[in-house]
C-alpha cells in the first residue's frame, strides 16, 4: 500500500518515511530513500513490524482527539469562540502522517458547510466512504447543546450535506466535537457505557470526537438543542472505535428487514466484521436501532439494485421508515470493492476534479 505525499509536498514519501521510521524504529532515518519507503511497506505487509497498522491508527486518532479536546477546552477557558473547521484541521494535523489527507481550496461563496470525504480502505482494496461534516457541541450552564437546524432554524447546512452525499452516492455523517470530560462536565451522565460514574471509562475518554450518521441526526432536528445533544452523544460512536479491533458491533439480528435480505448481506449483519466493513456496520447499527423504534411498517418493495462491480452489497431493501431516504442503500452504498480512480492522483498532489473541490473541503484516506 502506498504512502501518498501529503499536503501537496513533493517530498511526501521522504517526509512520511522519516517520521514513521523514527517513531517505529524500523529503519535508520539517515539512509531513508523512496526505495526504503517501499521496503517498509513490504515489511508491514509481511508482518515483520511489531507494531500493527491498527495500533498506529488508534494512536494517531487518539492524538487527533486530544488535540481537538485541548483546543475546545482552552477556547472555552479563555471565552473564545471555537470553530468546527479549525477543530477538524487540528484533528487531521495531529493524526498525520499515519492518516494522510488532502485539503482543497474551495470558492468562498460555495462554503455552506465544511464537508470532508473520508475513505477507509483495507489491504484487499475494499473501502468504505463517508461524507463528513463537523458539528460542535456548545457548552452552556446546563450542559451541552447542538444545532442541527443551522443556520437560523432552516437546516440548510444539513440539507447541503445530504445533497453532497447523494452526488457521491455515499452515506452522510457528522463529526461531533464534544470536548474533554471537564468541558462536558454537566453532560457526562449521558455516557451509554457508564452514565458518567466511572473515572476510567474508555467511552468517556474517547467521546470528544464522535461519528454520528446524518440520518440519525436528521431525526433529532425537531428536538430542542439540549435533548438533541444528549441523543447525539449517546448514539454517536468514538472515531477511535472505528479502527479499534477490540470494539466490535453486536449481531444486528433485530433489524426489521433481516428476513428479506440476501445471504451475503445477512451474514454481514450477524457476524463479526473488520476494517471498512466494521465501520460501515457501526454506522448502520445506529440507524437500524433507530428504525426499530419507528412505527411505520416495512414496505414490501423490490430491493434497490446497484452496480455489483462497484458496490459490495448491490441489492438492498428500499425501506425508508421515517428517514428521508432508504437507510440500507444510503449507508451500505459506501462499501465499495475498490477506491474510485480519483483518490490516488489527488492524494499524490494532483489538482482535484471540480466535482470534488466545488463540494468538499478535502479528502482523508485511512489505510486499515
Amino acid at each position: 500500500m502506498p504512502f501518498w505525499p501529503l499536503r501537496g509536498a513533493g517530498s511526501g514519501w521522504i517526509e512520511v518515511g522519516l517520521l514513521l521510521s523514527e517513531r517505529l524504529g524500523v529503519l535508520d532515518p539517515a539512509v531513508w530513500t523512496d526505495t526504503c519507503g517501499r521496503a517498509v511497506c513490504a515489511r508491514f505487509s509481511e508482518g515483520e513490524s511489531t507494531v500493527s497498522s491498527s495500533d498506529l491508527l488508534l494512536t494517531a486518532f487518539a492524538r487527533g482527539r486530544r488535540a481537538v479536546d485541548c483546543y475546545v477546552s482552552e477556547s472555552a477557558r479563555r471565552k473564545h469562540i471555537w470553530g468546527e473547521e479549525s477543530a477538524t484541521e487540528r484533528l487531521l494535523m495531529a493524526a498525520w502522517p499515519e492518516v494522510p489527507y488532502a485539503q482543497f481550496n474551495r470558492p468562498q461563496e460555495k462554503m455552506i458547510g465544511a464537508d470532508w470525504l473520508w475513505w477507509f480502505v483495507d489491504r484487499t482494496g475494499e473501502c468504505f466512504g463517508i461524507i463528513v461534516q463537523a458539528k460542535k457541541m456548545k457548552q452552556t450552564n446546563t450542559g451541552l447543546t447542538v444545532d442541527f437546524r443551522y443556520p437560523n432554524n432552516t437546516g440548510q447546512q444539513m440539507m447541503s450535506l445530504f445533497v453532497t452525499a447523494r452526488e457521491f452516492d455515499l452515506p452522510a455523517a457528522y463529526m461531533l466535537y464534544c470536548g474533554d470530560k471537564e468541558y462536558r462536565r454537566d453532560s457526562n451522565s449521558w455516557c451509554p457505557a457508564c452514565s458518567g460514574e466511572e473515572s476510567c471509562c474508555r467511552r468517556c475518554e474517547r467521546a470528544g470526537t464522535l461519528l454520528l450518521p446524518a440520518l440519525a441526526a436528521d431525526q433529532m432536528r425537531s428536538q430542542t438543542p439540549s435533548i438533541a445533544a444528549e441523543d447525539a452523544f449517546r448514539d454517536g460512536f468514538p472515531l477511535e472505535d472505528a479502527v479499534d479491533r477490540s470494539v466490535l458491533t453486536e449481531p444486528l439480528v433485530r433489524d426489521l428487514n433481516i428476513r428479506s435480505v440476501d445471504l451475503p448481506l445477512r451474514k454481514f449483519l450477524v457476524t463479526p466484521q473488520y476494517g471498512p466493513r466494521e465501520i460501515a456496520k457501526k454506522m448502520f447499527e445506529v440507524v437500524s436501532k433507530m428504525r426499530s423504534g419507528q412505527f411505520s411498517a416495512v414496505a414490501p418493495e423490490r430491493p434497490t439494485i446497484s452496480d455489483e462491480e462497484v458496490f459490495i452489497f448491490p441489492s438492498t431493501p428500499c425501506d425508508s421508515g421515517h428517514f428521508r431516504t432508504p437507510y440500507y442503500p444510503h449507508i451500505l452504498n459506501g462499501l465499495r470493492r475498490q477506491l474510485p480512480e480519483y483518490v490516488e492522483p489527488v492524494m499524490n498532489g494532483a489538482v482535484p476534479p471540480s466535482n470534488l473541490s466545488d463540494r468538499l473541503a478535502g479528502m482523508v484516506v485511512v489505510q486499515i
